[in-house]
């Protein structure tokens, strides 16, 4: 195998060695600058996102190219450090000449370290194929090469699924047509029978014994020569199989329809009445014991579907309703935030536009992303939405997730959510080329304007800032200026500014963009 290796930052490229296992390694045309590319790195203490972006070409002489890109963004800072690493060996290439393309990694940390997956679907060849990017030892390998089924990666499970395209029917698919593989040990898992596809445990099935997380995936079935009903397995890392029973928790009847969920001691009563095209109420009811307490008695549609959805620690739930029009047209929705421990409500959220709910993702108790259902999501872009403060920030560049593929993330992150209103890469704000480092939330691009967090800057820049009645009062040395509450904004617990808004006190603006600010002082 031949690896190459360059690190990029900003404008400059040095070349670095490495030898890794039995590969035999290509110098790049600055090999002499090895020790100034070791200095280019983050700390440990450093919090950094990770994604990976894959590049499959062919050279000259039919010999499949990889470029991968391990990309590693600073939220301390913004500053983004790009990695590119050459593969070009006999054994990547599939056995059927593939498309050129361009593939986002999935990443996932994986009990052997970080690792990134690229799974390419080639519908002129009929293949799919599966590479993984060891991202500790800078080792690419060819994973699974798959002709004439449909193949579902789950990176964070170290499994994939195969599959021929069912019919549409209630029954299981025979291991002929469905198949998981353990990606550490390169085998099938399922034996011979007949098993439902991977799927997360959905909030109606989460009273499940053992205990369960709403962020576990199961798969049902049983082997062809088990008699009785199927068996439900927890599925965890390279495709371990426990049985587990989950308690469907569904009562329907003509005109209501019921589903009862345990927290708490407690259950959670729904009731959906539906009279005609366009009458329907909901009642939400919290049982405890012998008492009753009515949550929500509201017209339309609890969306039982997404929601009630817990936060990670059970702190807060949330339900979604949804009141429609004619011929299921948009009529209204909101969202509503309950304190479990209380199981009073602590908000309501209205939707930013005139769309029901397609996901909701938690990160934190207090930080989650509305999804909106629309056929253009790049018109509507998701929030991020932080819940004691009620903060909404719309999400510029955040990655769009098919549901039913949560394992699969296209970066990774090495750090918590705490005090984060977004998950947004920062912008990164340079002053005389020095980086503004965040002691928490960094400047975020809002409204047209890049804003940034004026309690970090002013104490790195031998700023004071003053909280007065219309606004804040900023100064530096002999330099002051005022800035109005309508151009300072406090979000999460962060006051921000917009960056044009510093310049009276000694700056001028080299150059602004949506990801880089740069400014310069004046002497």
């Amino acid at each position: 195998m031949a690896l190459y290796r360059v690190l990029k930052s900003g404008l400059i490229i040095l070349g670095l060695q490495l030898c890794i296992l039995l590969v035999t390694y290509i110098p790049s045309a600055n090999a002499e600058a090895e020790d100034a590319a070791l200095t280019k790195t983050f700390s440990e203490s450093e919090r950094v996102r990770y994604e990976v972006r894959f590049d499959f070409t062919y050279t000259d002489n039919n010999k499949l190219q990889t470029k991968a890109e391990v990309m590693q963004t600073s939220f301390d800072t913004g500053e983004t450090i790009t990695h590119t690493y050459h593969f070009e060996d006999s054994s990547l290439n599939p056995e059927h000449r593939i498309e050129p393309r361009k593939e986002d990694g999935s990443i996932a940390l994986t009990p052997a370290g970080l690792k990134a997956y690229a799974l390419i679907h080639d519908y002129a060849s009929k293949s799919s194929i599966i590479y993984e990017l060891d991202l500790t030892t800078k080792q690419l390998t060819k994973i699974a090469d798959i002709q004439g089924l449909s193949v579902r990666l789950y990176a964070s499970l170290g499994l994939y699924e195969t599959y021929a395209n069912p019919p549409y029917s209630n029954e299981l698919p025979n291991i002929k047509e469905h198949q998981l593989y353990s990606i550490p040990e390169n085998k099938p898992i399922l034996p011979e029978g007949n098993y439902s596809f991977i799927e997360p445990i959905p909030v109606q099935k989460l009273n499940c014994a053992p205990v369960c997380q709403s962020s576990d995936y199961i798969v049902e079935g049983k082997a062809a020569a088990a008699k009785g009903a199927a068996t439900t397995y927890l599925l965890s890392y390279g495709g371990k199989m426990n049985p587990v029973t989950l308690h469907h928790q569904f009562q329907y009847s003509d005109k209501t329809y019921s589903l009862a969920l345990a927290n708490q001691n407690g259950k959670l009563l729904l009731t959906h009445q539906h009279i005609g095209s366009e009458r329907e109420s909901s009642t939400l009811t919290w049982i405890k014991g012998n008492s009753k307490k009515v949550l929500l008695d509201v017209k339309g549609y609890i969306n039982n579907f997404k929601t009630p959805s817990f936060s990670p620690s059970g702190r807060y739930m949330i339900v979604a309703n949804e009141i429609r029009g004619k011929q299921l047209a948009y009529a209204d929705s909101a969202f509503y935030v309950f304190d479990t421990s209380t199981m009073e409500l602590v908000h309501k959220i209205k939707p930013q536009y005139k769309l029901y709910l397609l996901h909701l993702k938690w990160y934190n108790d207090r930080l989650i992303r509305l999804e909106y259902a629309t056929s253009s999501p790049d018109s509507y872009p998701d929030f991020f939405y932080d819940i004691p403060t009620g903060t909404a920030t719309v999400s510029r560049s955040f990655y769009k997730h098919q549901e039913s593929f949560k394992t699969n993330s296209p970066y990774w992150d090495n750090f918590n959510y705490n005090g984060l209103i977004t998950l947004d890469l920062p912008v990164s704000i340079l002053v005389d080329n020095e980086p503004v480092r965040y002691s928490g939330q960094g400047a975020i691009y809002d409204e047209n304007a890049v804003i940034i967090p004026i309690e970090d800057f002013a104490k790195q820049q031998e700023m004071t800032v003053q909280i007065q009645q219309n606004g804040l009062k900023l100064t530096k040395g002999n330099l002051q200026t005022e800035i109005s509450y309508q151009k300072a904004v406090k979000k999460g617990d962060t006051w921000f500014v917009p960056v044009r808004e510093l310049l009276p006190l000694g700056y001028k603006l080299e150059s602004s963009s949506k990801s880089v600010v740069k400014l310069a002082s004046v002497k």
